[in-house]
């Protein structure tokens, strides 16, 4: 029962992604405030949890709880970071998915064999529970910068399009107009 906890813990919380996911957007969060959301409180949580678990090390039951609270997490963080690839990009989605392809299956095949060595060499559970914390807490470093719902084409042609407001706020010309051709007009 204690191994199969966590991973029940997890079925549940993705059957109840959805309904959070209404909740959210019915407060009228957007798409990018959901993902960052899930992912980032998902992580987070597991690390948490994950880094707590090596202190009840003497209790089956209590060590279950921590490893199902972190496999919770886990089942919440999908939902924000499996985005659509043309969420990134409308002109190179084949190319983006198969970097994204390969580095998820470049993680998979390392993963278990760094697991190998920290423990070949360090004979530490706290040590591994610790690095799979940090790179929760640097993915949400990451993802809460950098995450999207906008192609980048999208944002190259909005960035070229506003080009002259820098200047025009420099110049103390606060009320203005960006024309079609891309220039501000002075009101």
């Amino acid at each position: 029962i204690h191994l199969m906890l966590p991973h029940v813990t997890n079925l549940v919380v993705k059957s109840l992604n959805p309904y959070v996911s209404g909740v959210l957007v019915r407060r009228g969060y957007d798409l990018l405030a959901c993902r960052k959301f899930f992912t980032c409180t998902g992580l987070a949580t597991a690390a948490l949890c994950l880094l707590s678990a090596n202190s009840f090390a003497g209790s089956v039951w209590m060590s279950t709880v921590a490893f199902s609270l972190a496999h919770a997490g886990f089942g919440l963080a999908p939902n924000g970071f499996r985005s659509n690839y043309l969420d990134i990009t409308e002109s190179y989605v084949g190319i983006i998915a198969g970097y994204g392809n390969t580095l998820g299956s470049l993680a998979s095949f390392t993963q278990p064999r760094l697991l190998a060595c920290f423990l070949d060499r360090f004979r530490s559970w706290p040590l591994v529970l610790a690095t799979v914390c940090a790179s929760n807490i640097l993915a949400v470093a990451v993802y809460s910068v950098h995450a999207t719902v906008s192609p980048v084409e999208q944002k190259v042609a909005t960035k070229k399009e506003s080009t002259t407001i820098p200047t025009l706020l420099r110049s103390g010309l606060r009320r203005f107009v960006l024309k079609p051709d891309g220039k501000a007009k002075h009101l």
